[in-house]
């Protein structure tokens, strides 16, 4: 029989292959291109077939099943922290450091990483309390694209669920990136209207 921190060790052994069973699944699920059906803007009244089931079926099961199961054992395998015996006040949270006024070439990894996270990674829902919002493509699919150009910076991507013929301004997501004033190492994004 195992004690506690032994189950949690053998747990915590688990997680990288569970995680990239996880990274598996969701490659293959974003490697089947949606139909025409999945990306139309209209309401679609047919029965899932071929890759459109397939698709379906693994997004349901990696949003319904994998995430929570990840997130669940992520809390068991949790050490609980030994109590301190002189408690000593919190050091304040690091945050990335982001200079916008730098240049493109030193600042654009950090600005890239922080649009793929803010924009393309599964993360809580605000519009349902309780549910995973999981981005329908990857930023490689969408053709991001993240630049500085007259001292601003852009993110500017595809809107795959948008079908091709609607106006190409309406395809497109195009956005002004600023570092949060209030939140310092993470982003706002303000809409750029054409015109």
């Amino acid at each position: 029989m195992m004690d506690m921190a032994e189950a949690r060790a053998a747990l915590r052994a688990t997680m990288p292959e569970l995680s990239a069973i996880y990274n598996e699944l969701r490659n293959i699920e974003r490697s089947i291109p949606p139909s025409p059906g999945e990306i139309s803007t209209e309401d679609w009244q047919d029965d899932l077939a071929g890759p459109d089931e397939l698709r379906a079926v693994l997004g349901t099961v990696l949003h319904d099943c994998f995430l929570p199961l990840l997130d669940d054992l992520k809390t068991l395998v949790q050490e609980l922290p030994a109590p301190k015996p002189n408690r000593q006040p919190a050091e304040p949270a690091v945050c990335l450091q982001l200079d916008l006024a730098a240049g493109e070439g030193e600042m654009l990894p950090a600005v890239y990483a922080l649009v793929v996270r803010d924009n393309f990674t599964a993360r809580p829902s605000a519009e349902e309390p309780g549910e995973i919002w999981v981005p329908l493509y990857t930023p490689e699919q969408a053709g991001l694209r993240v630049f500085k150009t007259y001292g601003r910076w852009f993110a500017a991507w595809r809107k795959l669920e948008v079908a091709d013929d609607v106006p190409e301004d309406e395809r497109w997501e195009f956005l002004l990136v600023e570092e949060d004033p209030r939140l310092r190492g993470h982003l706002v994004y303000r809409e750029i209207q054409p015109g």
